[in-house]
């Protein structure tokens, strides 16, 4: 039930993405350091989107992969208690 709810979420952010896109068809500049170009709004809505998740998932996976290891390493010091109060 919650990976049907998972899909439903992304499938309502694409369909939303899709029709902000649709509405915003007009050029506009983007100025970086050291050079500018034109480009759709939408195109750079979608880049800004994309970044936006891309930044989000890996500051999430180190958070991840840190609380993994810190699980492993309290369940062998649980481990080690559990055994040491066995003998």
């Amino acid at each position: 039930m919650k990976a049907f709810f998972s899909w439903l979420v992304i499938i309502f952010i694409l369909v939303l993405a899709i029709v902000i896109g649709a509405q915003n068809d007009q050029w506009v500049t983007v100025n970086y350091l050291i050079a500018a170009t034109q480009m759709h709004l939408s195109a750079v809505i979608a880049i800004a989107m994309l970044l936006g998740i891309i930044i989000t998932l890996l500051l999430f996976s180190t958070l991840i992969i840190k609380l993994r290891w810190q699980n492993k390493r309290l369940q062998k010091m649980l481990k080690k208690f559990q055994h040491s109060a066995n003998e």
